[in-house]
């Protein structure tokens, strides 16, 4: 089999579409690794992004400017999934986008409700939602009415998981907060008691 180094040609040479299809048979991850091998992957690479329909990248976290050239404008994106580890309120322009149909956004530390409230004004066609320790770090904050807003917004939502310190919000009347959910809301996970409640009331 003739090698392609041999015939004095090389990856550039290969019809565009060729290299187009190739990189969107792979996944975020992969996509990145190519993308950093030459000009024209890297060219196939950032052309492909905006128009994946799945962005699955929880290996690694990402700053916020990363986190805007991986996340070109896309209108077929219907999956995200990141881990906002270094993230904060100033990224909720890039994450939160009106084609998704399942946001799960992992360690959202350093947002505030307005993570909540943003999704339920921006993604009204949202299937499936999971956000880890929201406003988990001192000087964030939830309040009833972000909630509220993420309930009446996203009616379409089947799937709630949100991990926040219920502390934050207990006092109000959240039975009538839940009955402003979806009604084809059919799996719910929510709430846990932060670290730090439980370090200060010991």
């Amino acid at each position: 089999m003739a090698n392609i180094e041999d015939d004095g040609r090389s990856i550039e040479q290969l019809p565009s579409a060729l290299l187009a299809t190739i990189v969107t048979k792979l996944d975020v991850t992969s996509i990145c690794s190519v993308a950093s091998t030459c000009r024209t992957f890297k060219a196939c690479a950032l052309q492909s992004l905006s128009f994946l329909p799945n962005f699955h990248l929880l290996e690694i976290a990402l700053s916020v400017d990363l986190l805007s050239r991986l996340l070109p404008p896309n209108p077929y994106l219907r999956s995200l999934k990141v881990d906002c580890n270094w993230l904060d309120d100033s990224a909720i322009q890039h994450l939160i986008r009106p084609s998704l149909h399942e946001l799960c956004l992992q360690n959202c530390l350093d947002f505030s409700g307005k993570l909540l409230s943003e999704i339920g004004r921006r993604c009204k066609d949202l299937r499936s939602l999971s956000l880890g320790a929201v406003a988990e770090n001192r000087g964030t904050s939830i309040h009833i009415s972000d909630l509220e807003e993420l309930l009446t917004g996203c009616t379409q939502l089947e799937t709630l998981i949100l991990m926040f310190d219920v502390s934050l919000i207990l006092g109000h009347n959240i039975a009538q907060v839940w009955a402003l959910a979806s009604p084809k809301l059919t799996s719910l996970e929510i709430g846990y008691i932060s670290s730090v409640t439980v370090t200060e009331r010991a």
